[in-house]
């Protein structure tokens, strides 16, 4: 593990947090793609590696994928992996929790469109929360930093945006969401203490719960635009909402 620009840099070996372990098929679809099924999406400092990676062949690419995965004792088959992680999947949507109803509200509100397993397929990939590696981290800076700045430069359009959350949230709901969050879908781990409040404890108050994920900072589209990025939002005729495509998450 490693840190670059106030961000964790997850270890990609044994000493990996995530619940499901490194193989070189999921390396080679992470440095050739930008993502990973079982870990995430390549965002911060990593994006731009993986653009710049582009201009390997694949042989190359599947020769690094091979040597990073060779520091991984637990390589488990592709079959495998996907019964896992369903089953992992499967568990979180099922999981109550009560200790975080106002994190609960935001992640429904805010999150759930594109995140939620049970989601539909919208613009760009549908990470699963579930698996992915900052949820599973000893430490919250990854999912908090992802969440006030979100993901405006992925390693390709095709995955998809994810807006930043840091103009509409204040300090207390930020550590409310992120709290839900490791309870909900790494639960396993033990709780995150003292997550840092992104606004250096001025106590900003964000915006309402009612208006979080009706209210963005892209500028707004049609109604029609959003259909396609948010499918099931029902607007009265003529009225708009900002939006911009959702779908990312951070993995370094």
């Amino acid at each position: 593990m490693g840190d670059d620009q106030g961000l964790e840099a997850p270890a990609l070996s044994s000493l990996s947090h995530a619940p499901i372990p490194w193989t070189e098929e999921e390396l080679f679809a992470y440095l050739r793609t930008g993502t990973s099924r079982f870990h995430g999406v390549a965002a911060g400092p990593m994006a731009p590696v993986v653009k710049e990676l582009a201009v390997l062949p694949d042989s190359d690419i599947k020769a690094m994928a091979n040597y990073i995965a060779s520091f991984n004792a637990d390589r488990d088959d592709p079959v495998g992996q996907e019964t896992l992680a369903k089953q992992i999947e499967t568990a979180a949507g099922a999981r109550l929790i009560t200790a975080s109803s106002i994190g609960e509200r935001i992640y429904e509100g805010a999150c759930a469109v594109c995140h939620q397993a049970s989601a539909p397929d919208l613009f760009g990939t549908k990470p699963s929360l579930a698996l992915n590696s900052n949820l599973h981290s000893q430490r919250p800076d990854n999912l908090v930093q992802v969440i006030l700045h979100g993901i405006s430069s992925p390693v390709s359009s095709d995955l998809g945006y994810m807006p930043a959350f840091k103009n509409s949230l204040g300090d207390v709901q930020v550590v409310e969401l992120v709290s839900y969050l490791r309870q909900q879908f790494a639960p396993e781990k033990q709780a995150w203490i003292g997550v840092p409040k992104p606004f250096g404890g001025s106590e900003r108050a964000g915006k309402p719960l009612a208006a979080i994920g009706e209210a963005g900072d892209a500028p707004s589209q049609s109604v029609g635009a959003v259909h396609r990025c948010r499918q099931g939002v029902h607007l009265p005729p003529g009225r708009r909402l900002k939006c911009r495509p959702f779908g990312s998450q951070t993995m370094l």
